[in-house]
C-alpha cells in the first residue's frame, strides 16, 4: 500500500483534525491498510517530546495498541514501524463534508450532486 498517497486521498474526502486527544477516532494507516481506531489515552513517555499512545484498533475482534510517538507523528506526519510507513491522524467527525464534495454538480444537468449509500443485500441463507 503507498502511505502517502492513502493519507492524501483520504484528507480529500474528510475532515482531519490538528491534533490528536483522548476520545478522539482515528484513521491508522499501515502497509496492511487503513482502520478506524479510538484514542484511549495520550500519556508522557519516559523520553522527552515522546508519547505513549494507546487506542483500540476498531476490528473485530478490537486490539488495543500503544505507540510511542511524537506528536507531529500523532496527527498526519508519516512515520515507520520496522521500516514500514504508517500514519495516524484524528477524523473530525462533526465537520461539514469537503468543499468539494459540498459544491459538486452533475456535468450532465448542472444540477448538485446528491451523494447517498447504495442498499446492498446479501444473498444470506434461504
Amino acid at each position: 500500500m503507498d502511505i502517502p498517497k492513502a493519507l492524501q486521498t483520504l484528507r480529500s474526502y474528510m475532515h482531519v483534525k490538528p491534533t490528536t486527544a483522548r476520545g478522539d477516532l482515528i484513521l491508522v494507516g499501515m502497509p496492511s491498510g487503513v482502520f478506524y481506531g479510538l484514542v484511549e489515552s495520550i500519556e508522557p513517555d519516559g523520553k522527552k517530546n515522546w508519547y505513549q499512545l494507546k487506542f483500540k484498533l476498531l476490528i473485530l475482534p478490537p486490539v488495543e495498541i500503544t505507540w510511542i510517538l511524537r506528536l507531529p507523528q500523532m496527527s498526519g506526519d508519516i512515520f515507520t514501524i520496522n521500516g514500514a510507513e504508517h500514519f495516524v491522524v484524528a477524523v473530525d467527525v462533526l465537520a461539514d463534508a469537503p468543499a468539494r464534495e459540498k459544491n459538486a454538480v452533475n456535468e450532465g444537468s448542472g444540477r448538485p450532486v446528491r451523494r447517498t449509500l447504495a442498499l446492498i443485500k446479501g444473498g444470506g441463507a434461504a
